[in-house]
């Protein structure tokens, strides 16, 4: 869940001058859940360059078939509370409360529940593409790349829940008054109609290049890769953010085929992260496997994101 909210002093909804000044809150959140997969396809290849600072240039596509299993997503959200005085001592709470929240999702996931399943059948399915392009410039490997460009077409168990509720209240206690303020949170529910969501588009730029390569990094330990990454999500869906996000990662191999990686990276709308990792990399397959958000496991209290990524890649 994400919420924003602001507070502020001014006047209530009245054109009443006499009156005090109300305290003000209007509160924006959001549910948010996603689960889906990908299959992926990707070619690429190298482009034939002369010689010069230019050295070598890489191009790829990937095209991917995506199904989705379920989604929840908030498409409306507002809520207000105001404190505004009538009398000496007095107080009357103006509420607004306005929401409407859209899902979609496999068979076992809807009320009536059922056993799940590892390959169940998508309640939505879409396309997207990869595209990317490498160049080596004088032993600096820079890179650009635009992953997920599509969307998913949801249209199986549709349902929406939505709430519009405005009223003014003068007995917080009364039983009547609770029951109205339930009823407008726990809203209704009904069916919903098929729509799409955008796939987390985002762009990356990269610059990455080997200690050995840089006079004023010679003291390190030789081989040692370092890393710089640019992220900027083109849009807002699937846990996508717009905040740009910068990475600092390193890679060192004690033994040839075992790289060990860590990062930090600050921004993306989750503040700073730490993540580890290692991998198993040989000639005709690799494995890697990360962690991102370390200190949660030293200050377990301390954080509210734990991410493991795991990858095989084979080659033929």
């Amino acid at each position: 869940m994400v919420a924003e909210g602001s507070s502020t002093r001014d006047r209530g909804p009245t054109t009443d001058h006499r009156r005090s000044p109300a305290v003000q809150s209007t509160v924006r959140a959001g549910v948010g859940a996603w689960w889906w997969r990908e299959y992926n396809l990707s070619f690429g290849m190298q482009i034939p360059l002369g010689k010069g600072s230019l050295r070598q240039m890489y191009a790829g596509i990937g095209l991917k078939l995506v199904h989705g299993f379920g989604v929840a997503e908030t498409v409306q959200s507002h809520g207000l509370l105001a404190n505004e005085r009538t009398g000496i001592n007095q107080y009357v709470a103006l509420v607004e409360l306005d929401y409407r929240v859209r899902r979609s999702g496999t068979a076992f996931l809807g009320e009536s529940g059922g056993n799940f399943e590892t390959f169940p059948a998508p309640a939505g399915s879409g396309f997207g593409v990869d595209l990317g392009v490498a160049a080596n410039l004088d032993g600096v490997l820079a890179t650009l790349s635009i992953t997920d460009i599509g969307s998913i077409r949801w249209t199986e168990n549709l349902s929406e829940s939505f709430s519009s509720y405005a009223g003014i209240i003068t007995d917080p206690f009364s039983e009547a008054t609770k029951d109205s303020i339930e009823k407008a949170i726990e809203g209704q529910t009904a069916p919903g109609s098929a729509f799409s969501t955008s796939l987390p588009t985002r762009l990356r730029i990269g610059f990455s290049f080997l200690s050995d390569s840089v006079r004023a990094l010679r003291g390190f330990p030789s081989g040692l890769l370092l890393a710089f990454d640019y992220t900027q999500g083109l849009t807002n869906s699937l846990n996508n953010t717009t905040t740009p996000r910068f990475s600092l990662g390193v890679e060192y191999r004690p033994i040839f085929f075992l790289p060990l990686r860590s990062g930090v990276s600050v921004g993306g709308g989750t503040g700073v992260r730490w993540a580890a990792g290692f991998g198993l990399d040989f000639h005709y397959a690799s494995f890697d496997l990360g962690l991102e958000n370390v200190l949660l496991l030293f200050d377990p209290s301390g954080y509210d994101m734990l991410s493991v990524g795991a990858g095989l890649t084979i080659r033929l």
